[in-house]
């Protein structure tokens, strides 16, 4: 069944007062809302734990490169303790 055809039944459940569809529609809507939820979540924490890594990828090679620390720092938006401790 189409997904909108499904999703058009489903609020006219709900919107006829039948008490059981009613909430086997409150559950899934919740369900379907958590799992994107979750998913974005997830998918934000990926996205920042690579970009810190980047971070100190780049810093390490500008390290290994001898530039200044000033200049890593502001490249990298990382503290003078991090870059040290690479």
């Amino acid at each position: 069944m189409d997904t909108a055809i499904h999703a058009a039944n489903e609020q006219l459940a709900y919107v006829t007062g039948d008490e059981d569809a009613r909430r086997a529609y409150e559950l899934r809507f919740t369900a379907m809302c958590d799992e994107t939820s979750n998913r974005n979540f997830y998918t934000n924490r990926g996205f920042e734990k690579g970009r810190v890594e980047g971070k100190l990828e780049i810093a390490r090679k500008m390290k290994k490169a001898e530039r200044p620390i000033n200049e890593i720092m502001e490249f990298t938006e990382l503290d003078i303790n991090t870059i040290n401790g690479l």
